[in-house]
């Protein structure tokens, strides 16, 4: 293959703009080829294993991106049968150990296993556990470092970290269309890795890496089974620890206010969860709605459009999994509701943040729909 003499057995690293181009158009090239002629499968398959039989790392990420190329479409089940048969392979290229451009593309492999194979995986119960558990022993190991290095990231950590977070995502939609899912074996580990993921992008300023976990975590509360409801109570707690931490925090500006964003759209997607199933949501929205009030008032003294438009969703789901209650927990006084109404709406109004209008419209059709016949003052509007 031709493409292996311009791979550069010193250039290790994962991002390097230029070179990653060149490979996308490589992928990209051998994909289209292979979706217009799916029959030269064996041809490539006799390559690939060629390539990863070599002890050059060179040759291994040849034969990985070939892998790459063809795990799309079309998603013949030749093709996810052969992943799966060297999936122990790609797991072992994933270690901290290896170069760091094989343990990203041999992750974005696996990612392709899950998102477009599922079926096969999930067809034999063994394979989809053990992927999963090695998966888990992966993330866990590689996230379990001491202080200082969590302050000192590395730009190719990070990299691999969003990867983990994307590989949680996609794991956390696995059993969507099944009957029963397995996702309550591994709700407390996803969360535990999310969680951590998460601070590390807090405490390097890594943007997307925060978008990544936070993404993943709302897909995770989604997804997360009846059994896994127990533990929102905490989860919850914890959400509104972090927020009233990060409002006073001296963090820098950019991050702490994207995080503050994320930590309330994760708070929404909890509560529209809990509104299905009433006895736990009405133990958690009595504990804590007040507090949730109060602490996203606080937030909302914050400037910021992305803030607001995330902490307005919020209230807009509080007040939907309250309205779900046999019985009905009040979350507003006639006070804090005059300073929603007077203070707040009012100011997010002259915005010109369309998403911030949006989320607007969808808390005051909350507030007339839901709480109109019991605060008087709504009734005068």
């Amino acid at each position: 293959m031709l493409y292996i003499d311009t791979i550069d057995a010193n250039d290790i690293v994962i991002e390097n703009k230029e070179r990653t181009g060149q490979y996308k158009h490589i992928i990209i090239t051998i994909g289209s080829i292979y979706k217009i002629v799916p029959l030269i499968f064996n041809e490539i398959k006799e390559i690939i294993d060629n390539e990863l039989s070599k002890e050059k790392w060179t040759n291994v990420y040849a034969g990985i991106l070939l892998l790459n190329s063809i795990g799309n479409e079309p998603a013949e089940q030749e093709v996810g049968v052969y992943i799966i048969n060297h999936l122990d392979f790609l797991l072992q290229k994933s270690m901290p150990d290896q170069i760091p451009r094989l343990r990203y593309n041999s992750l974005l492999v696996i990612g392709l296993l899950i998102t477009n194979y599922s079926h096969l995986v999930l067809q034999q119960n063994e394979i989809a556990d053990k992927m999963i558990s090695e998966l888990i022993k992966l993330f866990l190991s590689t996230i379990q470092i001491d202080e200082k290095q969590q302050k000192n990231i590395s730009t190719d950590d990070c990299f691999i970290f969003q990867l983990y977070a994307s590989l949680i995502y996609s794991l956390s939609s696995l059993w969507y269309n099944e009957e029963k899912s397995n996702l309550g074996l591994y709700f407390d580990s996803f969360y535990e890795i999310l969680s951590t993921l998460f601070n590390y992008g807090i405490s390097n300023d890594f943007i997307e890496l925060i978008e990544k976990t936070s993404d993943a975590l709302n897909r995770l509360i989604s997804f997360s089974t009846d059994d896994s409801l127990v533990k929102f109570s905490v989860l919850y707690e914890k959400s509104l620890d972090q927020l009233f931490h990060l409002k006073n925090s001296i963090l820098n500006e950019k991050t702490c206010y994207f995080a503050i964003s994320c930590y309330c759209s994760n708070m929404t997607t909890m509560l529209l969860r809990l509104k299905k199933n009433e006895e736990i949501c009405e133990l958690i929205i009595s504990q804590y709605a007040e507090r949730t009030i109060q602490v996203l008032f606080d937030i909302l003294q914050i400037k910021n459009e992305d803030i607001w438009k995330e902490a307005f969703w919020t209230i807009a789901s509080l007040i939907i999994a309250t309205n779900s209650l046999a019985n009905k927990v009040e979350i507003f006084t006639p006070y804090t509701f005059n300073i929603l109404i007077n203070q707040f709406i009012h100011t997010a109004f002259l915005s010109n943040d369309p998403n911030l209008i949006r989320a607007t419209c969808c808390l005051i059709s909350n507030l007339f729909l839901y709480l109109s016949k019991k605060i008087q003052i709504l009734q005068q509007l």
